[in-house]
């Protein structure tokens, strides 16, 4: 029996038809729940005012979040229908409310990050019972403690092709370190690569070096990546670098230390990040070298001096935080 080629060619375009409606079916029928992290944490100032922490005491801090929400289906876009609810809890007790807003959809494989900060001062602290006292004093004891708190973040989320809305919420336990000493203390930073384009790939192609200046002098220099790894970013995706930069003393220059007085006067820390790499587009075959100046001005906790805050400072890797069993479907 002759096999028509034209019948081949028929089937042919069948099975890639239904291949890739299956695909789509597949895709867009079932929905993989937003992941929530916690990718950084600060700890700025921590004071307790009461009877040797151990009765009804209150809390002054300054805490510095960053939360991202990620979406990791492969077709599907995800959008939050209301403000995310995030309550900081110690010992079961909250002490902070805060709710962040997202009118725009999350990519296939794409995230959104909040930073926001979450803070009270001497004139209006918050109150702990005696069982959040004790457990503060039990966690600060020696000096060289730490900080446990819970982040939980509650949310509800709209699944592109989806009409029912679903509902999360997440409890990411974080401990933040205790300093009394405030030797080498680094600063660390998170720097992000986004590729914005809509379908080529990016490839990092040289080691990625960040300078940080003072008053317009370099004073340190740290690398993000190294040559041995080649990072691949895909469209509309950013790759993450997080660093730690630390100096017992750096020459910084007249200019530097007439800029950090300045500035420490308002009570801010100015400097400039300055991120070069050589990177290569997709199909591409030129090499394209970057150079980025990103301003920072980093606030000084005005309870402590100025050499002092980054004692407090403490990074954290992603934790993932998502809790399946506490997600439900609402109309």
């Amino acid at each position: 029996m002759a096999i028509n080629k034209a019948d081949v060619e028929v089937c042919c375009c069948i099975l890639i038809v239904v291949t890739a409606a299956g695909m789509l079916i597949g895709a867009f029928a079932f929905v993989i729940p937003v992941v929530v992290t916690v990718d950084g944490a600060t700890l700025g100032r921590l004071a307790v005012d009461g009877n040797n922490h151990t009765a009804a005491s209150s809390l002054s801090y300054d805490v510095a979040l960053v939360v991202a929400v990620h979406n990791h289906n492969w077709a599907m876009h995800v959008r939050p229908t209301a403000l995310l609810d995030v309550e900081l809890r110690f010992a079961g007790q909250a002490f902070h409310r805060v709710q962040l807003e997202c009118r725009e959809w999350i990519h296939p494989f794409g995230r959104v990050v909040f930073r926001f900060r979450a803070t009270a001062d001497e004139s209006h602290p918050v109150e702990l019972g005696s069982a959040a006292a004790a457990e503060l004093a039990r966690e600060s004891a020696g000096g060289g403690g730490v900080f446990q708190i819970e982040v939980v973040v509650t949310g509800q989320f709209k699944y592109e092709a989806h009409y029912h809305r679903r509902r999360i919420s997440v409890t990411c336990p974080l401990e933040l370190g205790l300093s009394s000493t405030a030797t080498a203390a680094p600063a660390e930073f998170v720097v992000s690569v986004r590729n914005s384009n809509k379908a080529t790939r990016v490839w990092r192609t040289a080691p990625l070096d960040a300078e940080l200046r003072l008053g317009g002098r370099p004073f340190a220099l740290v690398r993000l990546a190294d040559a041995e790894t080649t990072d691949r970013i895909r469209p509309k995706t950013s790759m993450v670098y997080r660093v730690a930069a630390a100096a017992r003393s750096s020459p910084v220059g007249s200019d530097g230390v007439a800029a950090f007085a300045r500035d420490s006067a308002l009570g801010v820390f100015r400097l400039e990040l300055v991120v070069a790499g050589k990177f290569k587009y997709g199909t591409h075959a030129g090499i394209h070298s970057t150079t980025v100046r990103c301003p920072l001005k980093i606030p000084l906790s005005t309870s402590a001096k100025a050499v002092a805050y980054a004692a407090f400072e403490h990074a954290l890797p992603p934790q993932p935080c998502v809790d399946f069993s506490n997600i439900t479907k609402e109309s």
